[in-house]
């Protein structure tokens, strides 16, 4: 796993689980259907339990993020934590260890709290806000380019 640094996507697998979630949120399919999709596909990190703690702290952050934490989701991901704050309870106190207690104190306190509202994925064939946007832009772009004016007249 690459690594370089202590907050919660500094490290392949959170931003590998991070960008899958949303590719899929974005393809339409449901966060229950993600979550399966992900458990699956990362399957194979339970056999390194710091790589597997990760995998279930960003794909609790995420769901939080998306505004539909999944109450086994959430539950995995404090029990990881705890796991985590476990181990590092153990160790010799230096700036590696104090830096990991934070970004875990910090998750714990994050999943613990009140989740916004739900994201909805996009039905397929519809457009985001900001794709609008720039379709609409792309269209007078071209129009004047081409000094067409009836083509603003759709648009208008």
């Amino acid at each position: 796993m690459g690594f370089w640094g202590y907050g919660p996507y500094q490290n392949d697998v959170t931003l590998d689980v991070r960008d899958d979630f949303e590719k899929l949120f974005s393809s339409g399919k449901t966060i229950k259907e993600i979550t399966d999709i992900l458990i699956d596909n990362y399957k194979l990190l339970s056999d390194d339990a710091e790589e597997y703690a990760f995998f279930w702290f960003a794909l609790a952050d995420t769901q939080l993020d998306f505004g539909n934490l999944l109450p086994f989701v959430k539950e995995k991901a404090i029990y990881h934590i705890k796991v985590q704050e476990d181990s590092l309870n153990h160790k010799t106190v230096n700036e590696e260890t104090v830096k990991k207690k934070e970004m875990l104190g910090e998750l714990k306190q994050k999943l613990n709290s009140q989740q916004s509202v739900a994201k909805k994925p996009l039905k397929k064939g519809c457009m985001s806000a900001s794709g609008k946007i720039t379709m609409f832009l792309h269209i007078v772009w071209r129009a004047i380019w081409l000094k067409k004016e009836d083509c603003l007249d759709v648009i208008f």
